[in-house]
């Protein structure tokens, strides 16, 4: 028989079975760890044949060219041969005369209307350079012409045409359009004051000339070199008082012989 302090030595026996069963059943969880892994690794390589398959099967898509879309840009193209490059370039003539023929007549034909509109056709630098020019009272037809030929090669007719209206337009027109109303009444009032005296300078003239004691330019000419023609008389009081008393006797007879034939 055991004795009980056999049994209390004994009790712990089982320990080492309980334990071995522990390590036995330890590694269970690395082994369904590999297996998941497993799987994963089967099912990622089945879907990646699929999708080889399913490549190999399909269609080969193949580039299309790149074409133009509606109203985008399209693909450049080359520049076309130009047929005058081999071609000696000559500058012609402009056509001056018969620009400022045209020019002439517009302007006889709609006056001052042709010199605003004209103006207003100009650009606003050529308006200002006329402009300042006919402030200072000077020139400003060059101005013009070198707009008008200007205009003319670059090929604007109406600008050109416009620039020699510009210079050949009145004076007082170019005032009222491109001076203020102030400056343009005093310039006007001299220009009326210098036709005024020119108009009295040509009246004192035309009566100087219709004078009867007025020698004329040849008459004086001929004075001063001594080719006039004149005769001297020598005039004494003697012949004069025998003319007188011839006169007196001559009066005397024809009274007489009136008096005589009325019966007196």
């Amino acid at each position: 028989m055991s004795s009980p302090d056999d049994d209390q030595i004994q009790d712990p026996a089982p320990a080492p079975a309980e334990s071995q069963e522990a390590v036995a059943q330890a590694p269970e969880p690395a082994a369904e760890s590999e297996a998941t892994v497993e799987a994963t690794v089967e099912a990622t390589a089945a879907e990646s044949e699929a999708n080889a398959e399913a490549t190999a099967e399909a269609p080969v898509a193949v580039p299309k060219a790149p074409t133009a879309a509606k109203g985008g840009k399209g693909r450049r193209r080359g520049r076309r041969p130009d047929p005058h490059k081999d071609v000696p370039r000559s500058r012609a003539p402009l056509p001056l005369d018969e620009l400022r023929d045209a020019s002439r007549a517009t302007l006889e034909i709609f006056g001052r209307d042709a010199v605003r509109d004209s103006i207003q056709i100009l650009s606003p630098r050529e308006r200002q350079d006329i402009s300042a020019l006919v402030a200072q009272d000077e020139d400003h037809r060059p101005r013009a012409r070198n707009v008008a030929n200007g205009s003319l090669g670059a090929g604007r007719i109406d600008k050109a045409m416009s620039a020699t209206i510009v210079s050949m337009a009145k004076i007082e027109d170019l005032w009222a359009l491109t001076l203020d109303k102030e400056l343009a009444s005093q310039k006007l009032g001299r220009i009326r004051q210098a036709k005024q005296r020119d108009q009295q300078r040509a009246k004192r003239n035309e009566e100087r000339s219709n004078r009867a004691d007025r020698v004329s330019r040849d008459d004086l000419a001929k004075a001063q070199d001594g080719s006039v023609g004149a005769t001297i008389r020598i005039v004494t009081d003697e012949a004069r008082q025998e003319r007188r008393a011839a006169q007196k006797q001559a009066k005397a007879a024809k009274r007489e012989s009136v008096l005589d034939k009325l019966g007196y």
